[in-house]
C-alpha cells in the first residue's frame, strides 16, 4: 500500500471512530443518570480537543461512573468494553499516524486493520447494548 492510500484510509478510520465515539455519547444521554462528555468538535473554538488526554480522559472516567449506575450488569459491560475498544483504536490510530509520518510508503498497515476491526466490534457493542435495552440511537 502506498502512503496515500495509506493516509486516506487512516483518515476514513479516523472519522468512523468519530462517529462511534458520538454513539457513545448519545448512548450515555440516555442513561438513567446520564454521562456527560466533551464534543470532538467545538463549535465556537473550530477547533477539536488540544490534547489527547482531553479525549481519553473522559471516556476513561465514564467507565468508572457506570459502575455506579443503576443499570443492568449486561448493559454495563457491553457499554464498558465499547470504551475499551474505542480507547484501544484511538491508540492504535495514533500509532498508524506517527509510523506514517516517520515511514512513509513502508509504514505497517497492520495497525489500520487491528483499527478497523476495532471499529467493527464497538459498533456491534453499542448496536447490541442499544437494541438489548430498546434503546433509540
Amino acid at each position: 500500500m502506498d502512503a496515500e492510500e495509506y493516509a486516506a484510509r487512516l483518515d476514513a478510520l479516523i472519522e468512523n471512530l468519530v462517529g462511534l465515539y458520538n454513539l457513545i455519547d448519545k448512548l450515555f444521554a440516555l442513561l438513567p443518570i446520564p454521562i456527560s462528555i466533551p464534543s470532538l468538535w467545538d463549535e465556537r473554538e473550530g477547533a477539536g480537543p488540544s490534547e489527547v488526554d482531553d479525549l481519553t480522559w473522559p471516556l476513561a472516567r465514564a467507565r468508572e461512573l457506570l459502575g455506579d449506575l443503576p443499570i443492568d450488569s449486561e448493559f454495563r459491560t457491553m457499554v464498558d468494553m465499547a470504551i475499551v475498544e474505542w480507547l484501544g483504536a484511538f491508540d492504535t490510530l495514533g500509532l498508524a499516524d506517527a509510523d506514517l509520518r516517520t515511514r512513509g510508503a513502508d509504514a505497517d498497515s497492520y495497525r489500520l486493520d487491528v483499527a478497523w476491526l476495532a471499529t467493527q466490534r464497538i459498533f456491534k457493542l453499542i448496536e447490541g447494548a442499544a437494541r438489548h435495552f430498546g434503546l433509540d440511537l
